[in-house]
C-alpha cells in the first residue's frame, strides 16, 4: 500500500468538519480540485470509500467516521510537536482570545491563563467575561478563539474539552433544620428550592435543571432570580429559600451545603474551540490544559505565591 501523507489527512479532516469540498478548500487556502484529488488518492490507498458525495454536500461512510477518529488526533499531535519546538522561543500564532461566561469559576480561568503563558511566554492570553449567549456568538463569528462555558452547548464545528465536573449541592443557612443531616431528600426541599440565576443567563442549563427537578417531583414554587452567585447567597442568608451551587463554590460564613441523598446531578465546565489546521496553538493549549486538570483538579491546584 502506498504511504499516506499528512496532507491527505488534512484534506480529509477539513472536508469531514465542513461537509463540503468547497468550504474545506477555502479553509485550507487551496483549490477544490486539489482537495478532491487528495481525497481520491486517500481512498485509493486505503482501498475503501470515505465519503458519500451528494449534490450539494458530502457525508462520511462508516470507514470515513472511523478514520476521522484517528486522523484528527494524529494531526493535533503533529502540530503539538511543532509547537513544542517553537515553545523554546516562546512563540505562538498571536495572542489567544478567550471568552468566559460570567458564571465561570475564576480558578479554572486562572489555571487556563497560567498554562498558556507557560507554553507561550512570548505571547499573551486575552480573557473577557460576558453572558454565555454573547460568548457563543463571539466564538461562532471568530471574535474569540476559545470559550470557557457550562455545558450543554450545541455550537456546530466546535470541540469540547471537559475541564471540571462538579456535583450540584443544596445551599442553606447553617441554622436550617436540614443542615443537621449529611444529605437531603428531594421531598425535603420541595417548595423551598426557589432561588436561581435568571434563565437568560444560562438558558439551556436552566431548562435542563427545571426538567430534572420536575422529574424528581421537586416543586420550586414562585422562583426568585439572583443576578449572581453572591446574590443567591444573600437571598439564602435572608431566609428567602434554598438554592443550588456547584460543589467547590466558596460558601460564605453562616451557610452550608448538603448533597441530595439519591439524586446524582453534575454540571460540566468545558473549553470550546474551533480547530484550525493553519493555526493550532489553541489546540495545543487545550490539550495541555485538559491534562493539567486531569492530574490535579482546579479546586486542588493553588496559584503560585505572588512575588514581593
Amino acid at each position: 500500500m502506498q504511504s499516506i501523507e499528512l496532507r491527505h489527512l488534512r484534506y480529509f479532516v477539513a472536508v469531514f468538519d465542513h461537509r463540503s469540498f468547497t468550504l474545506a478548500a477555502d479553509k485550507l487556502c487551496v483549490t477544490q480540485s486539489t482537495i478532491s484529488k487528495g481525497i481520491r488518492e486517500l481512498e485509493d490507498r486505503l482501498g475503501t470509500p470515505l465519503l458519500f458525495r451528494h449534490s450539494n454536500r458530502v457525508s462520511p461512510t462508516a470507514g470515513g467516521t472511523q478514520l476521522f477518529e484517528y486522523a484528527h488526533p494524529i494531526l493535533e499531535l503533529h502540530e503539538e510537536s511543532l509547537q513544542e519546538v517553537r515553545q523554546m522561543h516562546g512563540r505562538a500564532d498571536g495572542n489567544l482570545r478567550v471568552g468566559c461566561e460570567t458564571a465561570a469559576d475564576k480558578r479554572i480561568v486562572a489555571i487556563a491563563e497560567r498554562v498558556y503563558r507557560k507554553l507561550f511566554p512570548a505571547s499573551d492570553i486575552e480573557t473577557t467575561f460576558a453572558p454565555i449567549e454573547q460568548i457563543l456568538e463571539r466564538l461562532a463569528s471568530g471574535e474569540i478563539d476559545a470559550a470557557i462555558v457550562t455545558l450543554p452547548s450545541d455550537e456546530p464545528s466546535t470541540r469540547a474539552v471537559t475541564l471540571a465536573q462538579e456535583r450540584m449541592l443544596v445551599c442553606m443557612r447553617s441554622d436550617d433544620t436540614l443542615a443537621a443531616s449529611s444529605a437531603v431528600e428531594a421531598s425535603q426541599v420541595t417548595g423551598r428550592l426557589r432561588i436561581f440565576n435568571p434563565p437568560a443567563a444560562q438558558r439551556k442549563a436552566h431548562l435542563n435543571m427545571m426538567k430534572l427537578l420536575e422529574e424528581e417531583g421537586i416543586e420550586t414554587g414562585v422562583p426568585l432570580f439572583a443576578s449572581s452567585v453572591d446574590g443567591q447567597f444573600e437571598m439564602v442568608e435572608a431566609g428567602l429559600g434554598l438554592t443550588l451551587v456547584r460543589e467547590h463554590s466558596d460558601i460564605p460564613e453562616g451557610l452550608v451545603t448538603r448533597p441530595f441523598a439519591r439524586l446524582k446531578w453534575t454540571v460540566d465546565t468545558a473549553l470550546l474551540y474551533r480547530p484550525s489546521l493553519r493555526s493550532r496553538s489553541t489546540s495545543v493549549w487545550a490539550m495541555r490544559l485538559e491534562r493539567t486538570l486531569k492530574k490535579k483538579p482546579f479546586h486542588v491546584l493553588r496559584a503560585p505565591p505572588k512575588k514581593l
